[in-house]
């Protein structure tokens, strides 16, 4: 039986993760993987949704068990907040969206190289001031804005560090991968999915079309993919028009 995929979004802090999994969600057709953490919780988050929150003494016992995967932390305002991914976290009967970092993600190749076939990496990337823009909005209730500043900068300075290197680990490994410029989800969101889309054997595969170049009224229409031309552009069941996948926006669907 082929394994279920893992869907990795990472990037930067107030990159747009989180709003991009929730809209993939909305399929109801992938298990939204939910780490562990010890920091705070958020006005906007909800446990064990979000994230599972829970104490110090709660994620030793992780980080030392069996089931750990991966373990990070980050130092903000001089306090430890630590995250972990277990194996539980994982299903293996429906394929599986995760937010995590380099690090992370780096820690799990490394303790199970064969899960490499199973992942496709989204490195969501941001304009600077949009991103700026985002995380003081997630944080407006914080009333100390020193606090929030220096808070903000070091999660810039961590995220430097950590990113600097991720494109070419991604391609010494062969991992699958595709950069997204995330500046509206909206528009992010069916480039996403047409990448997905285009993960494993073509023909035979259910679409829907999202936006064809030109061709409004192909919005929305629904075939089986039946042919792929010398040109790469597939041919189906949805009408006379090839899909051209560097230029059109379609989704697998059941």
């Amino acid at each position: 039986m082929e394994k279920s995929k893992i869907i990795v979004l990472i990037g930067g802090t107030a990159t747009g993760k989180d709003t991009i999994r929730q809209g993939l969600m909305a399929s109801r057709k992938y298990h939204s993987v939910v780490s562990y953490t010890s920091r705070p919780i958020r006005d906007d988050e909800i446990d064990h949704q979000s994230y599972h929150f829970i104490n110090n003494e709660e994620m030793d016992k992780l980080i030392h068990s069996d089931k750990m995967l991966e373990n990070t932390e980050y130092l903000v305002d001089g306090v430890s907040f630590r995250y972990c991914l277990t194996k539980d976290c994982f299903k293996d009967d429906m394929d599986n969206i995760v937010i995590i970092n380099p690090i992370g993600l780096k820690q799990i190749i490394k303790n199970d190289p064969s899960i490499i076939e199973r992942l496709h990496v989204f490195y969501i990337q941001c304009y600077k001031d949009i991103i700026y823009k985002r995380y003081m909005d997630r944080e407006k209730k914080v009333k100390d804005y020193d606090a929030l500043m220096r808070r903000y900068e070091d999660r810039i300075k961590q995220d430097q560090k950590d990113f600097a290197d991720l494109e070419d680990f991604l391609k010494n490994n062969n991992i699958k991968f595709n950069i997204i410029l995330n500046l509206v989800t909206e528009k992010s969101l069916p480039k996403i999915k047409t990448a997905l889309a285009m993960n494993g054997n073509l023909i035979g595969k259910k679409i829907k079309i999202i936006e064809m170049q030109g061709e409004p009224n192909y919005t929305g229409r629904v075939g089986v993919i039946q042919k792929i031309d010398d040109m790469k552009q597939l041919h189906g069941t949805w009408g006379n028009l090839a899909i051209v996948p560097k230029v059109d926006l379609f989704e697998e669907v059941n």
